[in-house]
This record gives structure tokens, C-alpha cells and sequence, in this order.
């Protein structure tokens, strides 16, 4: 068919930027962004059970005033920020959801007013973005921001350390006097009554002295709350402790009863992610993965309102790279967080939704006319690789699978989340499948499908991994490629020079490695290569586990020709067992050992210069030539003799088989 460029097709960006397809939910969000969001959101059967059951858990808990801890857990690019996004909007019942998804509608008609419409406190929490050193730093400081945007004029629930505020506020009020020191409490201004209602009650000398030697109390929690309102106490709120997790829960729910919410809902967005930043320090991994339990299980401080909290939970990533390159840190990690398997709830997006996000998100096609090229090179592929087809479903795919993520494959996008597993946690599987229809593919022919092998290049430059033993994973395979793997080819192909090699030029961008390259023949063995390359990094991923000659082959379809037909899997066998030492002399066979003599049987003339054991005549033979040597004049030795020497020589030969051919140091 006509070649025609990705671009003239498909809706792409002119560049990738880092922050691209990394969710981040804001609480101020208006109408606009949340309206992108929406429209951006693929809701496929499989989504709208899990919403059912996540609606479920908050009706069943607001019911029985209980709270309630779930998982959110998927692959990279399984879409679970935005699932906590849409839950979100949905429990606040906001119209623009059923806009953008009618469908959803049935949920408003079974859940509401059980869960959908409540007055809930909805917290939405990046962890990583809030560089936080504790839990309590990464629950009480955006509820704090939060309730300061939406109550500007409420006294803040007490959820400092007390002891310092107090003695400043005496200090204070005794330099300024008690009515202007008490006037600029939040409960004691103007207008504020009919405003907060429990909340008001007026602040004086008399209640300001029964609170501070009560700090724990009610009062000493109000009293905390109205001081750090004021002007004189709102840059020393941010440089004060927490109270430990469990009193603060307590407090902030006593807090938000009395400004008439019913529950928490707390969204944790890469909560897994913060927790793998402390495992250099085992002992704040265990103290405040211990922390997370305090979530639900609130022992003697029990808050007043149900907590929801729902958090993001990747993949475990020994399943896709295995046990050995994770670390030790990273497998005393994993135990910690099956500790929690059977205490807290778990929702799994489950991957073979990654097809209708991608066609969603990724490959959105300009027009109707692109849609059908799309479609007519989908059929030619089909029809020109039959061989090759039903290789490239992957674990899960189908036909309708393999077409929603045309030029992609169903393996190659498994692969890629795979992969993008073991990324930072910028670079997910979709703002990578982007980039390499962005960057890697200026050449790409419609009708054929993106290689599995051209993944190499997209993944394996720069700061690859946050974790130092799989970043260590990435830096040899790329010192493998380019300083064995590659050389050999270019040579092979006469192809190591500048003028036939644009790596090799001046100024071309390295990361790009072979994308677009004229070099056809040594393009193909790279990307065989770079398919095994992968193999090696993620041998668990559904796609890469188990490679054959054929297998590569078929993920790298319509690469590699052969005169001969149905011979490009002995092709691709020949080119690996050809590059399996690069750079290397392949191993010799052992030389034979040097000639010893057997040691003679007493009043035996010695015989002649003997071979190894290993090399020695079948016991017949031996027997036959000391018959001959007695013939020539030789003492012929007793049979007895003879019958104990070659048992000497098989077991001679048993050892040399299991242990390798030794010289006797006898003479």
C-alpha cells in the first residue's frame, strides 16, 4: 500500500514532554481540566465493575461507620491515578461525569444518596510530590491546604505538637494584652457564627488558661486549631511536628464532624512508590510501613468518622525482571507489603483493559479517512504475516486487541508495560509508546508492525531506574550492545564507518540509536539483538519469556527476509550462534594430556609410554596386547593382576569423565 507517515494519520505531539500521561490530581481543579480528564478516561465494562465495587465499599462503610482500606492495584500505565480520579468525581456527584460517559448514570441511580452525594472530605495526595519524611507529613500537611482552600475562615484542627505553641501564645498574649491577642481568632471575628456553627464559641482569658493546661483534651485541640490561624503562628505551624498518626486521625475527624462532613476519603497516589525511597533506612521502612495499618485500624483512638482511603499499588516488580536483579532491598521490601494481603481490600485493573486505553490516549486516528488506512493496513498485515499473527497476541490479546493498538502488537505493548515497570515512575508504558511513535519510527512502511526489538532504544539511555541494582541491569545490557554486539555487526555488515553508520556521526543524537537507518541488513541483526537484550531485562514479561529463533522472529515481523521461504528462523538461529561470544575466541577443546607411564607390576619390565586412562582401549584390547607383549619375550603379568589393573584404568576413566582429564604427576 502507500507509505504514508504516522503523523499524516495519527493525532501525535510534535515532542514528548517528561511530565506527559503522569496523572496528577489537584483539589482546586476546574471545570476545564476535570472535562479532560473525563473525556481522556476509557470506561470499559471491566472499569465500571470496579467502580461498582469501589462505590460499594464507601456505602457499606458510611453504613456501618467503619473504615475501610483499599488497594488500587494494576501494571504501569493501567490507568489507577485515573481510576481514583473518576471515583473521586463521582462520589461528589459532579455532573460533568455523566456528560462525558452516560453510561456511568446507572451509578447514580444505585449508589445515591448511600455514597454518591455525601458531604465527604476528599484528599487527594501525591506522595512522591510531597517530598514528605513520614505518613503523618503525607496525610495531615495537604489536609491542612486543603482545609485552609475550603474554609479559609475556620479555626485548622489541631494536629501539631502542642507544647511549643502554647508557651508562645502565653508569651504573646501577656507582650499584646487579651483583647487584641484574643481578637484575631477566627472563632471570635465577626460574621463567623452563623458561618461554623459548632465551631463558634468565644475565646477569653478564663477558657484561653483552662486549655493550655489541658492540651489533650477537646479544648487544647481547639484552641491548637485557633492558633494556627492567627498571623503570629502560621510560619511556625510549617516548621512543627505532627502528632503521631493515630491522634491526629482522631482530631482531624472530631474536626471535620463539626464542619458537617460524614467521612474521609483518601486518594494516595504513589504511596508504594514513597515507601521504596526509604529502603536504605530499614529502620524508617518498618516504622512507617507499620504506620499504614493505622489507617483502619485505629485501636484506642477511634475517630468519629470512617476513613476511606484508597491507594495505588503497582505490579510487584519481581514478576516482570525476577527475584535476582530486584535486590535484597527491594525482596525485604515485598515482605512487608504481604504482610498487609490479607488485612486490606484490593480492586486490580487488570490488563487487558491497556488495549482501549491506548487506542484512547495513544493512537487516536486525525479523521474517519485515517481510521479506514489504518483499518486497510491492519488487513494487509493480517493477510501478508499469517505466520507471524497469532505469535504477536501476547498473553491476552485477540484480533479485536491486536487491532485497537495498530501498529503496535499486543506483545509489544506487554512487553512495554513490562518494561516501563521497571522506569521511573515518569516515564509509564503510554508516554513511552508515544514517544517511540514520535521519535523512533520516521521510517515506519503501513502495513507492517512496530518491531519489538526497536523498544531498546526507547528505554535502556539515561537515568533509567530509581533503584540502583535495576539501573545496573540497564547499564550492562547498554555496555553489552555497544561494546560486543554491536561492533560485531557493523563489521559483519561492512558497515563501521560514517558514512554507512549514522551513529557514528557528528553530532546525530545517540539515544536515537537505529531509528531510521538506511542500513537494512544491519538494522535487522540489531533489533534480533536488541530483542534478546530485552529478554535479559525482563525475562518474566508474558511477551519476552521463552524466546525461540521463531519467536524472535515473529516479534520482529517483517524484518528479517529470506530468499528461501519459511528459513527466517534458521536465519535468526545462525546470526546468534554466530554472536553468542562477540568479541571472543570460542572455547577450544582441552588439549590431550601428556604421556605417563603406568606404574609396573613388581618383577615386570616396564612397558612402553602409556596414554591417559581416558584414551586407553577398550579392557578386551588391553587384555589381548599384554597377552602379545608376554608373546614377545615380555613377562606376560597374572591375570589376576591384569583383571586389577583395568579395573584401575575404568575407574581412572569414570573420574576423568565427571572431573576432566588429569596428568599423573607418577612416573
Amino acid at each position: 500500500m502507500a507509505t504514508s507517515s504516522l503523523r499524516d494519520l495519527l493525532d501525535l505531539p510534535d515532542v514528548v514532554m517528561m511530565t506527559d500521561f503522569v496523572h496528577q490530581i489537584v483539589g482546586d481543579e476546574g471545570d476545564a481540566q476535570k472535562t479532560k480528564t473525563l473525556q481522556q478516561y476509557q470506561v470499559t465494562p471491566s472499569i465500571e465493575l470496579k467502580l461498582d465495587s469501589a462505590l460499594s465499599k464507601v456505602r457499606d462503610g458510611l453504613h456501618d461507620r467503619k473504615s475501610v482500606f483499599t488497594w488500587v492495584h494494576g501494571s504501569f500505565g493501567s490507568g489507577k491515578s485515573h481510576f481514583m480520579h473518576v471515583l473521586s468525581l463521582l462520589l461528589a456527584d459532579d455532573t460533568l461525569v455523566y456528560v462525558e460517559h452516560p453510561e456511568l448514570q446507572a451509578k447514580q441511580q444505585k449508589f445515591k444518596p448511600a455514597a454518591i452525594g455525601r458531604k465527604l472530605f476528599r484528599l487527594h495526595v501525591q506522595c512522591i510530590s510531597e517530598q514528605a519524611k513520614t505518613l503523618e507529613e503525607i496525610v495531615f500537611g495537604p489536609a491542612i491546604r486543603e482545609l485552609e482552600r475550603l474554609h479559609p475562615d475556620a479555626p485548622l484542627p489541631a494536629l501539631f505538637q502542642t507544647a511549643k505553641i502554647f508557651a508562645s501564645a502565653q508569651t504573646i498574649l501577656d507582650s499584646l494584652g487579651a483583647e487584641k491577642f484574643f481578637a484575631a481568632f477566627p472563632s471570635n471575628q465577626e460574621g463567623t457564627a452563623a458561618k461554623w456553627g459548632k465551631l463558634k464559641s468565644a475565646w477569653d482569658r478564663a477558657r484561653f488558661d483552662a486549655a493550655i493546661l489541658a492540651p489533650g483534651t477537646a479544648e487544647g485541640r481547639k484552641l491548637a486549631g485557633e492558633l494556627a490561624r492567627t498571623p503570629w503562628f502560621k510560619d511556625l505551624m510549617s516548621q512543627t511536628e505532627f502528632v503521631r498518626l493515630g491522634e491526629g486521625l482522631a482530631a482531624l475527624a472530631e474536626h471535620l464532624k463539626g464542619l458537617g462532613y460524614e467521612g474521609v476519603v483518601l486518594f494516595l497516589d504513589e504511596l508504594i512508590l514513597w515507601l521504596t525511597t526509604l529502603q536504605e533506612d530499614k529502620s524508617r521502612l518498618s516504622t512507617e510501613t507499620a504506620k499504614v495499618a493505622g489507617l483502619i485500624e485505629h485501636g484506642d483512638l477511634p475517630p468519629v468518622l470512617p476513613y476511606f482511603t484508597f491507594a495505588a499499588r503497582q505490579r510487584d516488580l519481581s514478576q516482570m525482571v525476577g527475584s535476582f536483579a530486584v535486590g535484597k532491598d527491594e525482596e525485604i521490601f515485598r515482605d512487608y507489603l504481604k504482610y498487609w494481603d490479607s488485612r486490606f481490600e484490593t480492586i486490580t485493573l487488570e490488563d487487558k483493559d491497556l488495549p482501549r486505553i491506548i487506542e484512547k490516549r495513544v493512537l487516536r486516528p486525525k479523521n474517519d479517512a485515517a481510521r479506514a488506512t489504518l483499518d486497510q493496513a491492519f488487513a494487509d498485515f493480517k493477510s501478508k504475516y499469517q505466520k507471524d499473527f497469532r505469535e504477536l497476541f501476547g498473553d491476552q490479546g485477540d484480533v479485536e486487541d491486536f487491532r485497537r493498538v495498530y501498529p503496535f502488537s499486543p506483545a509489544l505493548v506487554e512487553g512495554m508495560v513490562a518494561l516501563s515497570s521497571t522506569l521511573q515512575r515518569d516515564r509509564t508504558a503510554l508516554r513511552e509508546l508515544t514517544n517511540l511513535l514520535v521519535r523512533y519510527l520516521p521510517d515506519f512502511e503501513f502495513g507492517n508492525v512496530v518491531p519489538v526489538g526497536d523498544l531498546f532504544d526507547v528505554v535502556v539511555h539515561g537515568q533509567v531506574s530509581d533503584l540502583a541494582s535495576i539501573q545496573q541491569v540497564y547499564e550492562q545490557a547498554r555496555r553489552v550492545y555497544e561494546n560486543d554486539l554491536l561492533p560485531h555487526i557493523r563489521k559483519k555488515n561492512n558497515t563501521d564507518s560514517p558514512e554507512r553508520c549514522q551513529i557514528k556521526r557528528d553530532g546525530f543524537d545517540k539515544t536515537l540509536g537505529c531509528a531510521g537507518c538506511a542500513e537494512k541488513a544491519c538494522r535487522t541483526q540489531t533489533r534480533i539483538a536488541k530483542t534478546v537484550l530485552l529478554q535479559g531485562i525482563a525475562p518474566n514479561a508474558p511477551a519476552l519469556k521463552n524466546l525461540t529463533a521463531s519467536r524472535i522472529v515473529a516479534l520482529n515481523s517483517g524484518t528479517l527476509k529470506s530468499k528461501v521461504p519459511n528459513q527466517e528462523a534458521s536465519i535468526a538461529a545462525g546470526f546468534l550462534r554466530g554472536h553468542s561470544g562477540p568479541g571472543r575466541q570460542q572455547p577450544r577443546r582441552p588439549r590431550r594430556p601428556r604421556l605417563h607411564r603406568l606404574p609396573p607390576h613388581p618383577g615386570c619390565e616396564p612397558g612402553p609410554r602409556q596414554r591417559h586412562p581416558s584414551s586407553q582401549p577398550h579392557p578386551r584390547h588391553a587384555l589381548q596386547e599384554a597377552r602379545r607383549r608376554g608373546a614377545q619375550g615380555h613377562l606376560a603379568p597374572q591375570p589376576s593382576l591384569v583383571r586389577a589393573q583395568l579395573d584401575r584404568r575404568r575407574r581412572l576413566r569414570k573420574r576423568s569423565l565427571r572431573d576432566g582429564p588429569r596428568v599423573s604427576a607418577r612416573r
